[in-house]
């Protein structure tokens, strides 16, 4: 059961982490057609652009977090095998 519930946090966290990027790309081009508009106003790119920084920032927090967490899933099944042979 340990196992199942550490296999579905990793697989959760990567679907986070990929929808996260997703979201970020798109704020990117947001704040390039932002920019390429003359008649925005002068804030939005700017206010986009802490947007994006913050998406990113969550983003990598994510990436880092599913990473762990499949590191400590295989490293438990290796613990696993070890203790079953």
């Amino acid at each position: 059961m340990i196992m199942r519930t550490n296999q579905h946090a990793v697989g959760s966290q990567q679907r986070l982490a990929d929808r996260l990027g997703e979201l970020t790309r798109t704020v990117n081009q947001v704040i390039a057609d932002i920019e390429s508009d003359l008649a925005s106003p002068g804030d939005a790119a700017f206010h986009a652009k802490d947007a994006y920084r913050a998406l990113c920032s969550a983003h990598n927090a994510l990436l880092d977090s599913a990473r762990t967490a499949a590191a400590n899933h295989y490293g438990q099944m290796a613990r696993d095998a070890q203790v079953a042979a």
